[in-house]
């Protein structure tokens, strides 16, 4: 098998792998959007402590224009207001068409708040403290600006829809939920005490040991028409997170993973290079890392004959995959016949 591949490879790689990568841009041009939200000062009355999120928005923005973002929306500080994020992301939704990229980064303070309908087993829900979200309980108070786990990710739900399965979404999460700080330092994201009323108990419930702000919902999402989805967050749900260096930690560990990206470099790779900066940062809070981690890092984002080195490929299965992914990227069904480029596809796999 192995000098089958070699012989159809050595062929017609170079020229097939050009027309391929220009006709898929020609015809499907992907658009690469995000949305960065960073929090670095709330007001005085929130009670909520300075953090660098704002710092942070920064580094994520020029990493990303470097990825070949294109379409970016940055909201930091007083723009961070609940209404300006969904409206942002809303936003996004009526942009993107099926193919896209999107990436969501925040940076800031999150919370722990009562669950309003009973789905989590720890009674709480995760939330975002936007801007102006205040950090103790208050009966008044009806969550104009934390951003829910449940809201935020019904909107991203549709998203994945509207993208469908050659799509991507990346969501970064540079926030605490918790108030588990074993490292003792103050500089810190989360910290504050669950937002609940005093007559709130968790007796007879579990400790939830996941992490981040987007719930997926299986059994609310078509089976295989949704594009895929990969969330990073700094900590455990019941863990603060700190920064480091004057950026968050997780936002300064993926900034040095990026350092070693190459065009094939997957997600577990880069989660891979985080965790080990995590540990040269001595810090004891756990990245957790969800979805399709095996998935090419921004694969929309990098593909292209500037890019790509061909000489680079191999003949095995992975590298043969390229072939077929960027394949499925042309879908003008009567050129790739002109071409015959799918039977010789075909007759790889």
């Amino acid at each position: 098998m192995k000098t089958r591949y070699n012989t159809r490879l050595t062929g017609f790689r170079n020229g097939l792998l050009l027309c391929l990568i220009f006709i898929g841009f020609a015809l499907h041009a992907e658009t690469k959007y995000a949305v960065i939200v960073g929090i670095g000062h709330q007001p005085t009355d929130t009670k909520w402590k300075n953090t660098t999120g704002d710092k942070d928005a920064v580094v994520m923005r020029d990493l990303l224009k470097k990825q070949g973002f294109d379409s970016l929306i940055m909201l930091t500080n007083e723009q961070a207001t609940k209404s300006n994020v969904t409206g942002a992301l809303n936003q996004a939704i009526k942009s993107l068409q099926a193919g896209d990229i999107f990436v969501f980064h925040y940076a800031g303070h999150g919370q722990q708040i009562e669950d309003d309908n009973n789905e989590d087993i720890d009674g709480l829900d995760e939330a975002l403290a936007l801007y102006g979200a205040p950090s103790r309980y208050d009966n008044w108070y009806r969550f104009e600006n934390h951003l829910r786990d449940d809201e935020f990710s019904e909107i991203i739900d549709r998203m994945r829809a509207k993208l469908g399965d050659r799509g991507e979404v990346l969501i970064i999460t540079d926030a605490g939920f918790g108030t588990e700080n074993s490292t003792g330092s103050d500089s810190i994201r989360g910290g504050a005490k669950a937002f609940v009323p005093a007559e709130f108990s968790q007796a007879g419930r579990y400790m939830d040991i996941s992490a981040g702000i987007y719930e997926d919902r299986p059994f609310g999402m078509p089976a295989n028409s949704v594009a895929p989805i990969v969330t990073i967050s700094a900590s455990l749900t019941h863990q603060v997170a700190c920064e480091f260096g004057g950026n968050g930690a997780l936002t300064r560990a993926f900034e040095r993973a990026m350092e070693k990206y190459t065009v094939k470099t997957t997600y577990e790779d880069l989660f891979n290079l985080i965790v080990a900066n995590f540990k040269e940062m001595n810090l004891t809070q756990f990245p957790v890392m969800e979805g399709f981690y095996d998935m090419r890092a921004f694969r929309n984002a990098t593909v292209s004959a500037m890019s790509m080195d061909w000489n680079s490929f191999t003949d095995n299965q992975a590298d043969l995959k390229i072939l077929q992914n960027l394949s499925n990227r042309v879908n003008n069904t009567h050129l790739l016949q002109q071409m015959e480029i799918e039977p010789r596809l075909k007759a790889l796999f």
